[in-house]
């Protein structure tokens, strides 16, 4: 069976690396696979990694993308909402389809236009916990699944076995006694960092003797990303806490 599994970013989050690994559960039971990517990144030293072939599509969320026709797959799988269009495509061209839904903030449908017709045309809409599928239940004909995402326990036992948290510690200047919290995602506003700057600072001024460290872990793509990591920098720096929060980023050229 061919398939198509359309992401609708190359960033190292996680719709895009689940997505990935399901591609190369699949390619391991024979099946000919094929990642298509909205926008380049990281993700493509992973498709490489795992022997996964991919392509590009700029076009690929805009409804313009011809990728649904010109390859000719026996199934595509999208991911999140933003994948509506290809949902549409599939239809028109009488591909199954399965759209993987992540987002837990139903106000992406009015934002992205997403209507009844889009769930109905969907073979499977699947979501990764009950939680999330009742948010759009009114939606419902019958083509809703759901599968937990789950972790690679023995990827994160084999890093841990490699990797002590001392020497993390060290590397970053985080003091071995100190509490650590870690959010990790894009620099983009829907991940919620401002709100988990605020809420750190104000943990702080409650807990003024505690020795509490924030970590913020993610990526930077375009100018707009950039500008929101300077505004959380910003805020650091006004509220003289910049020796508690540790703010990576890894930049795509």
């Amino acid at each position: 069976m061919k398939i198509l599994f359309c992401s609708h970013n190359g960033n190292l989050e996680g719709a895009p690396i689940m997505l990935l690994t399901l591609a190369s559960e699949c390619k391991k039971n024979g099946h000919e696979c094929l990642m298509v990517l909205a926008s380049s990144g990281f993700l493509e030293d992973q498709c490489k990694e795992k022997g996964i072939p991919y392509t590009v599509d700029t076009t690929l969320l805009s409804g313009s993308s011809s990728i649904v026709r010109k390859e000719a797959p026996d199934l595509v799988i999208a991911n999140t909402c933003l994948s509506s269009a290809i949902v549409t495509q599939c239809h028109i061209a009488s591909v199954p389809v399965f759209w993987i839904i992540h987002e837990s903030n139903t106000s992406y449908i009015k934002k992205f236009g997403i209507t009844s017709n889009h769930f109905i045309s969907a073979n499977a809409v699947i979501f990764p916990s009950a939680y999330t599928r009742d948010l759009y239940a009114k939606y419902d004909t019958g083509n809703f699944f759901v599968f937990p995402n789950g972790i690679d326990v023995e990827k994160m036992k084999s890093f841990q076995f490699k990797n002590k948290s001392k020497d993390f510690r060290s590397l970053y200047h985080i003091p071995q006694d100190a509490f650590v919290f870690l959010s990790v995602g894009t620099m983009c506003l829907h991940k919620g960092f401002r709100s988990f700057v605020k809420a750190g600072i104000k943990l702080l001024e409650e807990n003024p003797d505690r020795e509490i460290h924030f970590i913020i872990a993610g990526t930077i793509v375009n100018a707009h990303q950039q500008e929101y990591a300077d505004i959380l920098l910003n805020l650091i720096w006004k509220n003289d806490v910049r020796r508690r929060f540790h703010i990576y980023a890894n930049m795509l050229n």
